[in-house]
This record gives structure tokens, sequence and C-alpha cells, in this order.
């Protein structure tokens, strides 16, 4: 989501970089993301399925996978980003995928024509919340269900304290607030969701650490965009591999999180 927000590849430090921690991001969290969105998402292999904010497409092969007899929609509002994830090597569902431009507030879809939607990391960055969330609810069929995954930095624990992580994520929140983001969104969702008129909203936190994630890939996942926002990118591969060894002796604890949420297509408001 580029045309309004906190997220633009293209200004990014290092695109390069960034697109990598986007892969890892989504590489590393397959298997948890398939369990989550079948079994507690309900998500369907004849389903029709949007995503929006697809960025690259690093995680639209596993959705083309989960709902191999419907059809997939990737949505992003970055025309550099849709054309990255036209190019993922994946098998497309039997009713077909297509990859459209949308805006951060509308979708370029029919009304009730989704069964099931996703948005990964997207709400964060958007400062039309309200807005992309009733569109959402706009194309979703009757009984359809939205799904939310999404940070709240509220759930980043670090012991001891390291001063730089502590300046990093502060200095994050300010420059991502003043873009319109919000880094403690997570824990919002369900009241932003109840609030268009989705129902049966149900929230559930997911905790790394350590014993989930190597420290390196952990530090990077949770601290990578907040370091390039901030310029400070070199100074957190410097970090990682400072504290590498007191991560891996037990000295220094990391924990990152994200807020989980799934509702039901309800009545507009």
């Amino acid at each position: 989501m580029s045309d309004k927000g906190s997220y633009n590849v293209s200004t990014m430090s290092s695109r390069d970089a960034e697109l990598a921690r986007l892969r890892t991001q989504a590489e590393r969290l397959y298997p948890l993301e398939s369990k989550l969105l079948k079994e507690w998402g309900g998500l369907k292999e004849n389903h029709r399925v949007l995503e929006v904010g697809c960025g690259p497409g690093f995680l639209t092969p596993l959705l083309c996978k989960l709902a191999a007899q419907g059809q997939v929609t990737s949505c992003d509002t970055s025309a550099e980003l849709l054309e990255i994830c036209r190019q993922q090597k994946m098998e497309h569902p039997k009713l077909g995928f297509r990859a459209l431009h949308s805006t951060s507030d509308k979708l370029p879809l029919d009304d009730k024509s989704q069964d099931f939607t996703y948005l990964r990391f997207v709400l964060q960055h958007a400062p039309e919340r309200l807005q992309l969330l009733a569109d959402v609810h706009r194309t979703l069929d009757e009984n359809g269900t939205v799904c939310v995954l999404d940070t709240d930095d509220g759930l980043n624990i670090q012991h001891p304290e390291s001063q730089f992580v502590t300046d990093l994520i502060k200095d994050a929140q300010k420059l991502q607030a003043g873009r319109g983001g919000d880094r403690f969104v997570g824990r919002k969702i369900g009241g932003y969701l109840n609030e268009v008129g989705y129902v049966d909203v149900q929230n559930r936190v997911l905790n790394f650490t350590t014993a989930d994630l190597p420290f390196g890939i952990l530090a990077k996942i949770s601290l990578g965009f907040k370091s390039d926002l901030c310029g400070r990118r070199e100074e957190l591969e410097t970090w990682i591999k400072q504290t590498e060894p007191l991560a891996a002796s037990g000295r220094f604890f990391l924990s990152a999180g994200v807020v989980l949420t799934i509702a039901k297509k309800g009545k507009s408001k």
C-alpha cells in the first residue's frame, strides 16, 4: 500500500533488503498462517479470496494453494509491487488469479464478489482504515469472512533493555504516525470491524521468541522495517551481531507479537 500511508518500498534506503525481509517473514510464517487461515479463519479451497495489500506477493502462492478450487485476487496500491507479485511462481486456482491496482480506501471489485478477505500488515500503514474496511465489507458475500493480521508494539518485549531498540521503536512510532500509520493498531482492529458493521469478531495474540525463530531472523522481521524507516539499518545489523551471542546463551530475551482478528460480514452501518 503506497498511494497514501506509511509504507512505500521505493523510498526505502535498501529496496532489496526490504524485499528480502518481506520474503523471509512470509516464508517463515507459512506453516502457522496456513493452519490459522484454514482452522481458525475458515478458509476453504473453493473460496473466492481477496488479498488486500499483497505487496510483492510472497504470501500469494500460499493463498492460491489454500483456495485451489476457487479464485484469488491480490490488490495493492503499488504498481511496482504488483508486477513483482505477478511474477511469483505459483499454481493458479481453478477459477483463476488476478493482481489488480487499488487505492488506499477503494477496491476494484463488485459488491458481494468475495468469500474471504485477508489483510496482512496493512492497517498499520493505511490512514483511511475505516473506509478500507467498509469497502472490504461491501465486496464480501453474505456470511463472508475478513481476517486481519497486524502489529502492536505493545507486544514487543526485550530484557535487559537495549537503549538502541527502545529508541528505534519510539522513533519509528513517531515517524509512522506522522505519515498516517499506527504501530498500535493491533489492539484496535476488533473495534474498527465492529464500528463498520462486522459481527462475530474474535481476536487472538501470537507471540514469537527465539524458540520459534532464530534470533537474527526474529530481530530482522520485527525491527527491520523500523530501522529502514529511521535510516538505521546498518546500526541494526551491528546490534544483531553484537547481541546474538547473548541471546544464544539466554542472557538476552526478545519477543515480538501480532494480533490476528477474524469477523463475519454483518449489516453495513
